[in-house]
């Protein structure tokens, strides 16, 4: 029998058959149908032994009842779900013993292409079975955090189930607001050059309209939707700005682990790359959201016959669009294929988050804890500042485009 001391080459100790065997319940030869489909509704083994005085009769599957699904009267259903067990078992294709190794059992499931056999001991006594999956992945899964959540920031990747924190710190959650709005700040920017040219080529002054939501006349309605698209510009910009950036790359490595740990992935460089980029519980679904509920209502406000429910309509137009366009987002701006230096940062950050979580005792965390473990604390306290100098550039735009150009 193999050693249970010795490890395979993740450094996981080799299974032997006892730690992988189960004990299912067990049913008679007398037992009804009715009474197997029922067992068989919460167990995994997708058989079930047919034993008596703890010999082993023979092997009963899903498999080997459905017949009875084609009887359509529900008597005569009824009737046949009566019928014991021993009129639809079959002999096991093959069994294992329990002085069976690991590679024996392994080679028996490949030779009989069974999902399931029993064990015996040396007196043909019955003693459970071992599941093919059981073998496939023989330690067993770790309690995880059921919901996760994170941000990417300059310097790595961070992670957090609301109650820990793990991955790259706080201070670097700071810095992580300091750059997106250093990038808005470059988009306002670019959007005040394009803006200039343009007046330049028209031959007169351009207004700079963008987040002028409430303060556009209404009896203008081409400043209006001029306002609309200067802001789906500047809007544009900042998503290219901020996919040339590493934090994308950062970004993309975030959604993948969280994607693996939730599917129980095991966190491996070759298996964190195939995860999906998108996630839907993005931040960036939630800046679509609010974006094209402004946008929709900037531009709804001059459509004489929408008057008193500009709100409802662009209200009506998020829910309907924020998550595709959300995913979209995701996939063409805010996230880019992540190298493997990304990835690895990902990849250390759920690491940590795991052990945090088992080491850290079970609690119901507070309000305030999931807020601060959300990260959005520590991002305001970076991008306030840069965001003054955006209002700043906003309330100056025509002083600065004087500056900038003048001859």
């Amino acid at each position: 029998m193999s050693d249970i001391r010795s490890l395979t080459p993740s450094g996981l100790p080799q299974p032997t058959l006892r730690t992988v065997l189960r004990i299912p319940p067990e049913i008679e030869p007398g037992d009804s149908l009715h009474r197997f489909a029922q067992v068989m509704r919460f167990e995994a083994t997708g058989a079930l032994p047919v034993t008596a005085g703890g010999k082993l009769l023979g092997i009963l599957a899903q498999s080997d009842i459905l017949g009875v699904l084609r009887t359509t009267d529900p008597e005569e259903r009824e009737q046949a779900l009566q019928r014991p067990v021993e009129e639809f078992m079959r002999g096991p294709i093959a069994v294992l013993r329990s002085h069976s190794t690991v590679d024996e059992a392994c080679l028996a499931f490949a030779e009989s292409g069974q999902t399931m056999l029993p064990v015996l001991d040396e007196q043909d006594f019955y003693l459970g079975v071992v599941c093919a999956n059981d073998l496939l992945v023989p330690e067993l899964p770790s309690p995880r955090p059921s919901r996760i959540g994170g941000m990417a920031t300059p310097f790595g990747v961070y992670l957090t189930d609301g109650t820990v924190q793990a991955g790259v710190g706080n201070l670097a959650l700071v810095w992580s607001g300091v750059m997106m709005a250093i990038l808005m700040s470059l988009a306002y920017g670019t959007v005040l050059i394009i803006i200039e040219l343009a007046s330049r080529a028209a031959g007169h002054v351009l207004p700079v309209l963008p987040l002028l939501w409430d303060d556009v006349p209404v009896r203008n309605p081409w400043l209006g939707l001029a306002s609309v698209g200067e802001s789906l510009v500047m809007f544009m910009v900042f998503m290219l700005f901020m996919r040339m950036t590493r934090l994308a790359g950062y970004h993309a490595a975030e959604h993948q682990t969280v994607h693996a740990i939730e599917r129980h992935e095991t966190l491996v460089p070759g298996v964190v790359s195939r995860m999906p980029r998108p996630h839907p519980r993005c931040g960036t679904n939630l800046m679509a959201a609010v974006f094209i509920f402004f946008t929709m209502k900037q531009a709804l406000a001059y459509v004489p016959a929408l008057n008193g429910m500009v709100e409802f309509m662009a209200a009506a137009a998020t829910l309907v669009v924020w998550r595709p366009v959300g995913t979209f987002l995701q996939e063409r701006f805010t996230t880019k294929p992540a190298d493997r230096r990304e990835i690895d940062s990902g990849i250390a950050a759920g690491n940590d988050l795991l052990a945090r979580y088992l080491e850290a005792a079970p609690a119901r965390p507070s309000l305030a804890r999931r807020i601060w473990c959300s990260g959005m604390l520590q991002v305001m306290v970076g991008s306030i500042p840069c965001l003054a100098l955006i209002s700043f550039l906003i309330q100056y735009s025509d002083n600065i485009r004087h500056f900038i150009f003048r001859h």
